[in-house]
Parts: C-alpha cells; structure tokens; sequence
C-alpha cells in the first residue's frame, strides 16, 4: 500500500463500503492474515483499498495480447515496506501475497476477456512467490463464492467507466486535518475532536427525531447537510454515520413528542419542517 490509513479513513472505509461484496469477500481471510502477523497490523479496509488500486489500474490499461505484470509483486513489496517501515520481510510478503490472491478472487468472477488474462498474468505471479498461493486463492474465492451476485458485481464494475480507488481518496478530501489520527505504531495523536462529538450528539437528536414521529427519508438530508456544517466531513458520509448511529441509540433514547425533539432541534440551529 502507498500509505496507511489514520483511524478517521478506515472509520470512512468501512462506513461507506460496508455493503461491498469485496469488504465482504475480504472479511474472514483478512481475520485470519491477522492472526499470523506479529508486527505488522494491517487493516481489512487497507487491503481493500489496495485491491481497488490494482483492479483500477487494470481497468485503464486494457492489452489485447495479454498483461505484462511481473513487476506487481516487487511494486506491492515496495510500496508496502515503505508504509510499514521496518516490517519483517516474511510478514510484508504474507500481506503482499493476500492482497495479490483477493485480486486473483475479483479477476476469477469476472471471467471473460480481458480480465481471464489479467487473472492468469496475476495468479502467475502469486505462484512464483508464495508456496501457498493455491490454498490462498481458493480461500478468497470461497468467500467470493458465499456472496450472492458477487460475479455479476464484479465483472459490472470491471466493464464500467469507474474508479473506486479515485472515489476512495474523493471521500477523505472532506475530512478535516485536526481530527483524531491513529498512528502506524499505535499511539494517538489527538488533535480537536469537537467534530465527532458533534456528530455522536447528533446521531443521538436524529434517534430521538426519529422515535418521535419524524421521517426518515424526508428529513435525513437536513439533518446530514447540518452534520456537514458542524463536522466538516461530507454530507453523504454524515448520511450514511446518522443513519448507522441512529439504530443503535434508537432503542436506549426516551420517547418524546416530535413538537418537543422540533423545538430542540430548533434551538441549535436545524430547522426541520
């Protein structure tokens, strides 16, 4: 990967992606990768935004002879020593070679020209460098396989005029730059976190909004285009956090009249209708 990602990213990641049969499909061998890892600590969402990466650049070269990849594994080597600096040489691979065999998985769905040359160019590879690679493979296809329409997805976005990874980096532009960022090693550097609590109030007003009486589909926009004033983070993002935080304060906030939760929705500054 060129860069891990803060905390806030990831949280971005899996909020707006949760639903991808890719996320999905990486979800157990991700968990997996996890437990043979001592140093390195990568993230589901990393792999997954890796993956997109090479799909995409795949997807702007098309060759009808053929892909020449050989130089992938030492790019992906690369890329990942620079974002885990000091990382065990075996441990990098082993990341490498899991990132390789869920793009391998994604290429297998697809299976029609081009991408079956790309997929045998890549699992090639995969095979000259990891002695597992059969097993990895096969692992990711399984999961592949669990998830319903997961070819018809893949191989629609494959033939589609769109980049997930540009959509990805499209989506952190908003977030802004004094919030709570974990770092590689684990330690936090905390800059102003008014935004997120900010944004946990909310959630928790447009819970009780909601029990009240209040429409969902109606006045979500105003509720996201508000969050977007107080937090800073784009209004579909704060669609997509008030609406997963809504369900769960749902269920915990106290019933009160939707002319009482108006009025104090009112006095902060949301005027709904």
């Amino acid at each position: 990967m060129l860069r891990r990602l803060s905390a806030r990213e990831r949280d971005v990641v899996k909020e707006l992606y949760a639903d991808n049969p890719v996320m999905r499909m990486l979800t157990v061998p991700c968990q997996r990768m996890e437990t043979r890892l001592e140093h390195l600590r990568p993230k589901r969402e990393e792999v997954f935004v890796d993956v997109f990466c090479i799909l995409d650049d795949f997807t702007g070269d098309i060759c009808a002879d053929g892909i020449e990849c050989d130089a992938l594994w030492f790019r992906m080597m690369n890329e990942n020593r620079e974002a885990f600096s000091a990382g065990p040489e075996d441990e990098l691979e082993t990341l490498t070679a899991h990132t390789l065999a869920a793009v391998v998985a994604c290429l297998t769905a697809c299976g029609s020209y081009p991408w079956d040359n790309y997929q045998a160019a890549v699992y090639r590879i995969l095979q000259a460098h990891c002695a597992d690679a059969t097993i990895l493979v096969d692992a990711f296809v399984v999961q592949a396989e669990r998830l319903p329409d997961f070819r018809k997805q893949m191989k629609e976005y494959m033939d589609a005029d769109i980049s997930l990874a540009d959509e990805v980096e499209g989506s952190f532009e908003s977030l802004p730059d004094d919030v709570h960022i974990q770092e590689a090693d684990g330690k936090a550097e905390t800059g102003k976190n008014n935004q997120l609590a900010c944004g946990d109030a909310l959630a928790i007003l447009y819970a009780m909004y909601l029990k009240s009486g209040g429409s969902r589909d109606c006045d979500a926009r105003a509720f996201a285009r508000f969050a977007e004033a107080l937090t800073g983070y784009s209004s579909n993002y704060c669609r997509k956090f008030l609406n997963s935080m809504s369900e769960k304060y749902i269920d915990i906030t106290k019933t009160k009249t939707k002319s009482n939760i108006s009025k104090l929705l009112k006095d902060i500054g949301l005027n709904l209708r």
